[in-house]
């Protein structure tokens, strides 16, 4: 059997949130590392999310973590909704 991992959208906006707010604030050596990771999250998951809207008319549950398609249950704005905040940065 093999093992399919796929993300539920709230993951990925708990790692922006504590990227974001905290690492990419804090003066240090990975400040600017970190800065870049969480703006290049941020574009992943909107670019994403859009463009498996566009392939299916639908947003989804959950997204496979490798090739980012949406699976499992759809229509579904639970979660994806979240996608909104992670835009205007209201976390």
């Amino acid at each position: 059997m093999e093992f399919e991992a796929y993300q539920h959208l709230i993951q990925n906006l708990v790692k922006a949130k504590i990227i974001g707010k905290t690492y990419a604030t804090q003066p240090g050596l990975y400040q600017a590392r970190a800065k870049e990771i969480y703006t290049e999250l941020r574009k992943n998951i909107v670019d994403n999310v859009f463009k498996e809207y566009e392939r299916t008319g639908y947003v989804w549950e959950q997204y496979d973590a490798t090739t980012g398609e949406g699976k499992r249950s759809h229509p579904f704005t639970g979660w994806t909704s979240l996608t909104t905040l992670i835009l205007s940065e209201q976390y």
